[in-house]
């Protein structure tokens, strides 16, 4: 008794751990989105066409792919007690806006940088971002897939297809983050933010990059690969 007790309460302390770092996770992602947008249309910057690239990127990797993935969390989701079927409904839907907004900011760094008669991709953000960019987009396409599993062959099963998806959108996910916070290094963000300032908002898509990593791998893909 006393041991199933301990292990009562060790598990009431991760639970709330865990729920705690999904709501840093949420908090995490505005926080960032909210710091861009105030950038944006509360600075002189605002005015330019440059001011959209990192607007527009911030809303789709740093809040509506990290609410996408974070609304199938069992212990902190932005839908609680909503059905399985309603969370992938809005899954899709935020994935949409992902797509949308990160085809919106590629194409306005290209136009500033051709208006600027600036040469394009050389920094490791601007790659970085490209490969993201490429890796959304193979994802949407990807995605119907796991909706429709009988448009490929009978030898993947649907526990199978899940796994794959999780995996590379995962793989994705970090990416993106990895390109959040080289863009928080970039020239522009130096110019907008305090140092201190920069290097607090660069920790927000670490910690959205571990609780994602977390929930996907232990709480996902472990309880997939057993139904493979």
């Amino acid at each position: 008794m006393v041991h199933d007790g301990g292990a009562a309460r060790e598990h009431s302390v991760y639970t709330w751990l865990r729920r705690w770092a999904i709501l840093c996770a949420h908090i995490s992602c505005l926080l960032l989105t909210f710091a861009t947008c105030y950038v944006a249309f509360g600075s002189r910057s605002g005015a330019g066409l440059f001011i959209w690239h990192p607007l527009l990127m911030s809303l789709a990797f740093s809040f509506f792919m990290t609410e996408a993935v974070l609304v199938f969390s069992p212990d902190a989701s932005s839908l609680p007690g909503s059905p399985r079927p309603r969370r992938t409904c809005f899954h899709w839907l935020l994935q949409t806006f992902v797509v949308a907004c990160s085809l919106g900011g590629l194409v306005v760094i290209i136009l500033h940088k051709e208006h600027q008669e600036r040469p394009h991709f050389t920094t490791y953000h601007s790659w970085f971002g490209l490969a993201v960019v490429i890796c959304t987009l193979l994802q949407a396409f990807c995605g119907p897939l796991v909706l429709y599993p009988k448009l490929l062959s009978q030898h993947f099963s649907l526990a199978r297809l899940k796994v794959y998806h999780a995996t590379f959108g995962l793989a994705c996910y970090v990416l993106a983050s990895t390109t959040l916070a080289l863009g928080l290094n970039s020239n522009w963000a130096r110019a907008q933010f305090p140092a201190f300032v920069r290097y607090c908002f660069i920790t927000c898509p670490i910690i959205c990059a571990l609780v994602v990593t977390n929930q996907v791998t232990n709480g996902y893909l472990m309880r997939k690969r057993m139904q493979m």
